[in-house]
């Protein structure tokens, strides 16, 4: 000890100028360092690429080399269709120097306050960055980053939200230069939470324990939802569920009420490389609720429980019959499949096999309307009783499903009308083919622009729908067939959109239509048979007025590549009690048809065709073009005492 306390008093001198000199470096340091961290160079220096990876705060300072405190921090990147930005109002960390000179970025443990983390997938696609330098890519690394104040996290429609005494771990690593990404063991767990998902709450006061690890990978390895193949996790969740009607949204099959309703959700669910582990459990318990999303008096609920077995998932949903209701619904499914990343919906129809036995009252049956189209020509609307037993094999119908309704409301759209109709719907399986038949006893027709003003009225309509047993494949194999006879057509003036206003117009008279349609999957008419009928049709032919009757019957086909062109088979027109504008005279008549033409259906028609005309005499003619400075061509080739053809 002398020796020590003597060396000291010798050196004593140098250790006092040393001890100035590095506080005078520790004053320089924190002088520098603040000045930095609260100046626009150092938004500069750390936002090279803003577009790709951006942090920012409202104030910062630092204590030794490598520390750093910032308030008001807010930090976010947009890596392809990935974007996500963290915010917390205050936060402290350490950035480890030795690393840097291996160019790589490591952070120590950081601790933050009040985290709020956005992960958003719906956005425009950022291409990665091609680099042309040939030094190693830098490579960023964060040993923890937690906090004991999670105040929400949303992972595209997901959302956790309304937490008490919540923590957090996030540990990640990421290599630059579309090198590999991985997340190291982290960790939430919530004592109470609220999860929703694209705005329905699905569960409340949730107690949440997650852990979650995912191995390098990069986006070649692995795009996409192939990226679940290299996720390790576990989810345990328990809570009260919202309750819910089905089909009682205004489009979806389950709507959840917004009350805070007593049902039950408990989860315990693990995955191993994406896939999901043996043994796992989801119970799902909901009281049924009325239109105004009170509970239902009635204590019966949908029970829903999902097992994860070695051969997939087993999902069985019950809902008993009630006193003084014959609503009830039965299914028995079980899905073949417990990797994550092919959970899309046509995927885990083709995977489904099962039951489903149920009779209920929906308040709308567009959720239907997915299965039905892929451009929503076809629609089903309004309230309905549905009664229904199906059975599912591979996600396709076997024989003896079979799904009745008695009054649909349909719509289609045709050419540039709307069909609207009350039918009663049946469908069924028979071998490899779906059948959908609908029999209306009322419908109308009306202008697209327009659709509240009907122009056609009619209580004799038939539309046939053939297609796959697949589900999956239901709306890209149907095939449709409308018929309907004897329409009423209270004012034929309705008809003059398609028609050349200036030189040929209605203007008054009724009559009657009659259509057989054949529709792809698209809803384009392919083929057609068109009769209109019209009694005593006023007809303005440039400045002539003429009345009679007209009996209109052509054949149409899909010509080409434009859903608008069509080929002409067959066009019969036929002209009877025929007047110009005395209705004393003698009534005159005439005949024209088309074997082979084309027409482009759109307002005005356009027709093109040889045409063969055969009438009474050319006296009508005469008049028509009385006014007329120069005759169609055609016309010399009547000019006849008698009956004249051309």
């Amino acid at each position: 000890m002398p020796s020590f306390l003597h060396w000291l008093r010798a050196h004593r001198r140098g250790l006092i100028l040393t001890a100035i000199v590095l506080f005078a470096v520790q004053l320089v340091y924190l002088l520098a360092a603040n000045v930095f961290l609260n100046s626009a160079l150092a938004m500069r220096a750390f936002n090279p690429k803003p577009q790709r990876f951006h942090i920012e705060w409202a104030r910062a300072y630092s204590l030794y080399p490598g520390h750093i405190h910032a308030s008001g921090l807010r930090v976010g990147g947009h890596a392809r269709k990935n974007r996500w930005v963290a915010t917390s109002p205050e936060a402290r960390g350490r950035i480890k120097l030795l690393p840097l000179l291996a160019r790589r970025l490591s952070f120590g443990t950081i601790r933050a306050d009040d985290v709020a983390l956005v992960l958003d997938r719906e956005v425009p696609l950022l291409p990665p960055s091609v680099s042309t330098k040939k030094t190693p890519p830098w490579t960023l690394h964060f040993d923890g980053i937690t906090t004991d104040t999670l105040r929400s996290l949303q992972l595209a429609k997901w959302r956790v939200d309304e937490l008490e005494d919540a923590r957090a771990s996030f540990a990640l690593g990421k290599q630059l230069r579309q090198g590999p990404f991985e997340i190291l063991p982290s960790t939430l767990h919530a004592r109470s939470a609220r999860v929703s998902y694209d705005d329905t709450v699905l569960a409340r006061d949730a107690r949440i324990d997650y852990t979650m690890t995912m191995a390098p990978s990069t986006h070649a390895d692995a795009p996409g939802m192939e990226r679940m193949l290299y996720v390790d996790a576990r989810l345990q969740l328990s809570g009260r569920a919202p309750g819910l009607s089905i089909a009682g949204g205004d489009s979806d099959f389950l709507s959840f009420a917004t009350g805070r309703t007593g049902g039950r959700v408990d989860a315990d669910l693990s995955m191993e490389d994406g896939v999901l582990v043996p043994g796992g459990k989801l119970t799902w318990s909901a009281p049924l609720v009325l239109q105004d999303g009170k509970p239902d008096p009635r204590p019966e609920r949908l029970q829903v429980q999902a097992l994860v077995e070695e051969a997939g998932i087993a999902v069985r949903a019950r809902v008993p019959p009630r006193a003084g209701s014959a609503d009830f619904l039965d299914a028995n499914l079980r899905i073949a499949e417990r990797e994550l990343q092919k959970t899309t919906v046509r995927d885990l129809l083709r995977q489904t096999s099962g039951n489903i036995d149920l009779r209920w009252h929906f308040r709308t049956l567009a959720w239907l309307n997915p299965l039905l189209s892929e451009n929503g020509w076809l629609r089903l609307d309004g309230q309905a009783d549905v009664n229904a037993k199906l059975r599912l094999k591979d996600g396709r119908m076997v024989s003896g499903s079979r799904a009745d309704i008695p009054n649909a409301q349909v719509q289609a759209d045709l050419f540039d009308t709307v069909l609207s109709a009350q039918a009663q719907a049946t469908a069924k399986v028979e071998g490899k083919r779906t059948t959908v038949n609908f029999v209306a006893k009322k419908f109308e027709l009306a202008p697209r622009k327009a659709p509240a003003e009907p122009y056609v009225e009619g209580d004799n309509l038939k539309l046939n729908l053939v297609a796959s047993e697949d589900l999956a494949q239901f709306r890209r194999t149907l095939r449709a067939h409308l018929d309907f006879s004897d329409a009423r057509i209270p004012r034929l003036q309705a008809y003059n959109r398609n028609l050349p206003g200036k030189s040929l117009r209605f203007e008054g008279g009724s009559g009657t239509l009659g259509a057989d349609l054949r529709l792809d999957a698209q809803g384009r008419v392919q083929h057609a048979r068109l009769k209109l009928r019209g009694q005593q049709a006023q007809v303005l032919v440039g400045p002539s007025r003429i009345t009679g009757d007209l009996d209109l019957d052509t054949r149409i086909s899909q010509s080409g590549t434009q859903s608008r062109d069509y080929r002409i088979d067959a066009l019969n027109l036929r002209l009877d009690q025929v007047r110009v504008s005395d209705p004393n005279d003698e009534p005159w008549w005439a005949r024209l048809s088309v074997d082979q033409g084309s027409l482009r259906w759109q307002q005005p028609f356009q027709l093109q065709s040889n045409a063969r005309v055969e009438m009474k005499d050319v006296s009508v003619l005469l008049t028509l073009f009385s006014e007329r400075s120069a005759f169609p061509k055609w016309v010399g080739n009547l000019f006849d005492a008698g009956q004249a053809q051309a």
